[in-house]
């Protein structure tokens, strides 16, 4: 599968609560599960393992004719129940917090997608790049509070509650899921990233400027997103994880 590649470091952290996966289920089909865990140090990481294993099982298990976008919802339901089950039967609810997750789909030159939290996800095309999902944290409001002048960029970039998100899956009610009704259709040389938000230690021109030097594979664009991520040298970096797909 050359159009695809993932990777992930611990980055400055005590656990890798991180958890992702990709597969190419049918030819030209690709499904791709990234999910950062929340919460208590060891719950976040069961969280997220969690949270990829019953999103994916769901989906591929769909023998329906349900709408793509049904089965990514009925996926993400699943997974919420999972966590819901998880709390309840075996008393974790203090340590299990919850998860992030993108849960995206290419069939063919058509791209689906679901998304709950703060974890991006990207598409770069040609010298662009743009963010698709909704950002379901604190830091979105104040930057569009910013943007209409209600406050000053300073105030919104350097506010403590920044990565404080508004939506999670936590095995309750999910406030905010970002679900468009239509695909996006892709052209060739596009580039898909699924990320948690550790790799946001590299900026957006960041980001570009490696998917664009010299048409890069997947997996290249991975390793070195990483090393740039580690280079940085942050010292409470986060865990980076990502998912790169190329359409070709």
């Amino acid at each position: 599968m050359d159009s695809i590649a993932g990777g992930q470091i611990q980055g400055a952290r005590e656990y890798q609560q991180d958890a992702f996966s990709y597969l190419e289920w049918k030819q030209n089909h690709y499904l791709m599960i990234l999910a950062d865990g929340i919460g208590g140090a060891k719950g976040g990481k069961i969280a997220s393992d969690i949270a990829v294993r019953e999103f994916k099982n769901t989906f591929t298990s769909d023998q329906s004719t349900s709408s793509i976008r049904d089965r990514l919802i009925n996926s993400l339901q699943a997974v919420n129940d999972a966590l819901y089950m998880e709390k309840k039967e075996h008393q974790t609810i203090s340590t299990l917090g919850g998860t992030t997750i993108i849960g995206a789909v290419v069939i063919g030159h058509q791209f689906y997608w679901i998304s709950v939290g703060d974890s991006p996800l990207w598409l770069i095309r040609g010298r662009s790049i743009a963010q698709l999902n909704e950002n379901h944290s604190i830091g979105a409001i104040l930057d569009k509070r910013a943007q209409a002048g209600e406050i000053s960029w300073e105030a919104a970039k350097n506010s403590d509650k920044r990565n404080h998100l508004v939506s999670a899956v936590l095995g309750a009610e999910i406030d905010y899921v970002d679900a468009p009704t239509d695909p996006i259709v892709l052209h060739p040389g596009d580039v898909l990233i699924c990320a948690s938000d550790g790799i946001e230690t590299c900026s957006n021109d960041e980001i570009l400027q490696i998917v664009t030097a010299g048409r890069p594979s997947p997996h290249d664009i991975v390793e070195v997103l990483l090393e740039s991520v580690v280079a940085m040298n942050r010292p409470r970096q986060d865990n980076a994880s990502l998912i790169v797909y190329r359409y070709r």
